[in-house]
């Protein structure tokens, strides 16, 4: 979990990632 965790950090830092993304994935997670 942690690994993952991790992984959406580096999208969040990284404007070409979507950050909605990262939004659906930490209110699924």
């Amino acid at each position: 979990a942690q690994q993952r965790r991790e992984h959406w950090s580096r999208v969040r830092h990284d404007p070409h990632l979507h950050e909605p993304l990262h939004d659906q994935e930490e209110f699924h997670g």
